[in-house]
């Protein structure tokens, strides 16, 4: 989930593409989007 972060931040990306992650269900978008906000990464919830 760090990386996830670090791209939006420290990267500067717009956006973050992981279909692999929630297909195979390693990760659930709900995970992501809540790690996201709760460090102030502004996410549609």
């Amino acid at each position: 989930l760090e990386h996830f972060h670090e791209a939006l931040t420290e990267g500067g990306a717009s956006a973050a593409l992981a279909a692999s992650l929630f297909h195979y269900k390693q990760l659930s978008i709900a995970e992501v989007k809540a790690y996201l906000s709760e460090r102030g990464v502004p996410v549609r919830l």
